[in-house]
């Protein structure tokens, strides 16, 4: 997961950023779409909490990559780490879930760990901000993960409903904003086969069948 933010900041000359994502999810939503079609698992049974976590999952991406064109891979991941800290606030004024000593103290150690793996924020511009968004919904998106995979929705379904919902948006923007779809460089269709693989595909199936327990 931490390779995303220098493999996307070193390939965003090569491809659009709304257009990466796109291709990243469309991939993936094939792939799992293909797990569970060999394990007879239905695609849209309670589509709704899936799309819902992949709206939020689409803001993440989007927010993140187009803010990786202008701040550095470093400040990307410190701001994208805030989520940390974020989960426990919205989970306080959402929830009115008030958190423990221990995860009030897991929060400070990790967000301690973080400053010292990025070197923390130097200065703060555009692309800061936009990611700023990209830990929000990701802490809401955690949230809502959680509620619903203990609520035992498939985490397998899930991941798909939600992928699902990144490509189609990803792919609607880019044709409403007339985004170019062509990848210039052939090291970049190997970063998106690679990202699409590990830090999407991998990552969200582990994150979602290990957050029920």
């Amino acid at each position: 997961w931490g390779s995303t933010f220098f493999l996307v900041k070193d390939h965003l000359a090569y491809v659009d950023p709304v257009v990466m994502v796109a291709y990243r999810f469309v991939l993936g939503t094939i792939l799992m779409g293909g797990y569970l079609l060999y394990r007879r698992k239905p695609w849209f049974t309670n589509f709704k909490p899936g799309a819902l976590l992949g709206v939020l999952l689409w803001l993440c991406y989007v927010a993140q990559t187009i803010g990786l064109e202008f701040t550095t891979a470093s400040n990307s991941g410190f701001i994208t780490g805030l989520f940390v800290a974020f989960v426990p606030i919205l989970a306080l004024f959402l929830f009115r879930e008030v958190p423990s000593p221990s995860k009030i103290m897991a929060v400070l150690t990790s967000m301690s760990g973080l400053w010292f793996l990025t070197g923390g924020l130097a200065e703060i511009n555009a692309g800061d901000l936009l990611t700023l968004i990209t830990a929000l919904a990701f802490a809401a998106y955690i949230l809502l993960a959680d509620r619903y995979t203990k609520a035992n929705l498939d985490p397998y379904v899930l991941t798909f409903q939600q992928f699902l919902t990144v490509a189609g948006l990803s792919v609607i923007v880019a044709l409403v904003f007339r985004l170019p779809f062509t990848v210039t460089s052939a090291g970049t269709v190997g970063v998106i086969l690679f990202l699409t693989l590990f830090p999407t595909l991998s990552a969200f199936v582990i994150q979602m069948a290990a957050q029920k327990f």
